[in-house]
């Protein structure tokens, strides 16, 4: 996959990035790639950059996941030491507004990132996180997947509602306009592919990157109060970087 075009697009997007978790010299190594492609506002949260424990706003962090969360925290000291883990202070600063997005880096799970997520940043609304994400192939296409990981099953309503989610976000990360197949349905000019439950779409994404040897970006979580992303568990270089000028498109079409 070529990421010049996705990387020119994301470039003059004014969202502030957040690089967490996970490998931390492939989080500098996708930082340095991303601010030579002209996106100057990205910044690795952890040991390869900004360090929690000596950044000013860890206090601030630590009484809002004590606030959200107040079972979950002994006391101030204990509220410091959350705070400090870096996935949970990237995402304490997307919630206080210091942040308009993060993606999380290869070695954070779904499971984890979707916990952190609700812990600091809140529920869902509705019917709880569905998840996008776009396989990049050698021609520069993006091909956009909803619901790609696994959950249950959707009705027709919410399939729909997804679809016309997913219509802006693939407007916004491709440049191109968007073809909505609600599966099983498909024709060949279709862009954007709307799987009737997470499980089947996780298995197709996954499928369809091997066999295409295609590039995936995401998955992006969808219903929440901020822009959070995730990449594949052995996601290389290229994926994260390709995630996070994706991510960055969605928050510039959320309006930051």
């Amino acid at each position: 996959m070529s990421l010049d075009g996705l990387l020119a697009r994301a470039a003059p997007c004014s969202a502030r990035l957040l690089l967490t978790g996970g490998d931390q010299e492939l989080l500098v190594q996708a930082a340095s790639q991303l601010a030579g492609a002209g996106l100057a506002r990205v910044q690795v949260i952890g040991s390869g950059g900004a360090t929690p424990e000596t950044h000013p706003r860890l206090e601030a962090v630590a009484t809002l996941l004590r606030a959200r969360a107040p079972e979950r925290v002994r006391d101030a000291i204990h509220a410091l030491d959350l705070a400090a883990d870096p996935l949970r202070f990237a995402l304490g600063l997307l919630a206080l507004g210091d942040a308009d997005c993060v993606v999380a880096g290869p070695g954070i799970s779904i499971a984890e990132l979707v916990e952190a997520t609700v812990w600091t940043l809140g529920k869902p609304d509705g019917e709880g996180f569905r998840f996008a994400g776009w396989l990049a192939l050698g021609d520069g296409r993006l091909v956009g997947f909803a619901d790609c990981v696994d959950s249950a099953p959707l009705d027709a309503a919410s399939r729909e509602r997804l679809a016309r989610s997913m219509e802006g976000l693939q407007a916004a990360v491709s440049s191109a306009p968007a073809r909505v197949a609600l599966l099983p349905g498909f024709r060949g000019e279709d862009n954007v592919l709307i799987f009737p439950d997470g499980a089947a779409g996780a298995l197709a994404l996954g499928i369809a990157r091997r066999l295409a040897g295609a590039s995936q970006l995401g998955p992006l979580l969808l219903g929440g109060r901020g822009v959070v992303s995730g990449v594949a568990p052995d996601g290389d270089l290229e994926e994260l970087v390709g995630t996070a000028a994706a991510t960055v498109l969605a928050a510039g079409r959320a309006g930051n």
